[in-house]
């Protein structure tokens, strides 16, 4: 999927419009293998994983108390993609370290630029993934990417219009 500013006609989740819950903020992914990268001889081996994170965003503005809301665009405004790189060495990918991996996976995912929602979303599936691959791979590298939509909907209420209002911007 090609990143664009530009509103789109692409609904991420499928939903009808009509039992939208406005404001919400919503999380999905998908996953998969991709071609490991061999790692240097000074480098620690094991999985490597890449998140992929889009956004997509839409507003609803409540023109008047009691009227439905309105959208302001037809589709989703979608932001770029942002990828972001983590490695797990192999020392985690055990049962019997499954913890640590749970704490490692977290403390990296803390020092990327994403928001703590999105962190505790992902986290789990990351580790549960990567364990249950790591016991395939028989210490082999191995590469893992999660593609994360995250899609915000939003709602300007009325008070925030007759602000808007006041001000001539409506």
């Amino acid at each position: 999927m090609s990143s664009s500013s530009n509103p789109t006609n692409l609904y991420p989740f499928p939903f009808s419009e009509s039992n939208l819950k406005i404001p919400s903020k919503n999380y999905s992914h998908t996953m998969s293998l991709g071609t490991p990268e061999t790692s240097q001889n000074n480098e620690e081996k094991g999985a490597t994983i890449e998140l992929h994170v889009q956004g997509f965003y839409k507003l609803y503005v409540e023109l008047f108390k009691g009227v439905p809301p309105l959208t302001t665009e037809k589709g989703f405004i979608m932001s770029p993609k942002f990828r972001y790189k983590l490695k797990v060495p192999f020392f985690f990918l055990t049962n019997y370290n499954a913890h640590f991996c749970a704490l490692f996976v977290s403390q990296k995912l803390a020092k990327l630029p994403i928001s703590l929602g999105l962190a505790t979303y992902i986290e789990p599936h990351i580790v549960q993934n990567v364990i249950s691959l790591g016991k395939r791979s028989l210490d082999k590298e191995f590469k893992v990417v999660f593609d994360v939509k995250v899609v915000e909907i939003d709602l300007a209420d009325n008070r925030e219009c007759d602000g808007f209002r006041k001000r001539g911007l409506i």
